[in-house]
């Protein structure tokens, strides 16, 4: 049996690319997914293949730049599986410019993805499992 058999898991920017295709082997091996991405049509496709795969899946659509995204994230999670055991970060936003062609909300868009969602997600799945183990030895 794999390791991943019954895991619960939260993959962000799963609809398509790295994302879909990390839901998908994880689905041939047992896992228990939420996916997320923010378009509704690449969305369901990528549930399509996840349950082609034999994986369970459920998913929620919106931009983890909003932290009520990253919170129905991890609820839903909680609510179909019981908790959750991983969270993989993957959505991200490129936006292929140069330093003097990259305006200020091109720039806000990209932070906001990549570090309030990494920060927002991983806020609410550490709540979600109550206790946090604390390695005190650096005091």
């Amino acid at each position: 049996m794999s390791e991943l058999a019954g895991k619960r898991i939260v993959i962000t920017g799963s609809s398509r690319g790295l994302g879909r295709a990390t839901a998908e082997a994880f689905a041939r091996h047992g896992a228990r997914l939420v996916l997320n991405g923010t378009q509704a049509e690449a969305l369901a496709e990528a549930e399509e293949r996840v349950r082609a795969e034999g994986g369970e899946v459920v998913s929620v659509q919106g931009s983890v730049a909003e932290s009520a995204t990253c919170e129905a994230l991890i609820k839903t999670c909680v609510q179909h599986y019981g908790g959750i055991d991983i969270l993989i970060h993957n959505a991200g936003q490129v936006r292929d410019r140069t330093l003097f062609k990259m305006s200020d909300e091109d720039f806000d868009t990209v932070i906001a993805t990549h570090l309030r969602g990494a920060w927002a997600c991983g806020k609410y799945a550490a709540l979600a499992c109550g206790t946090l183990a604390v390695d005190r030895s650096f005091r």
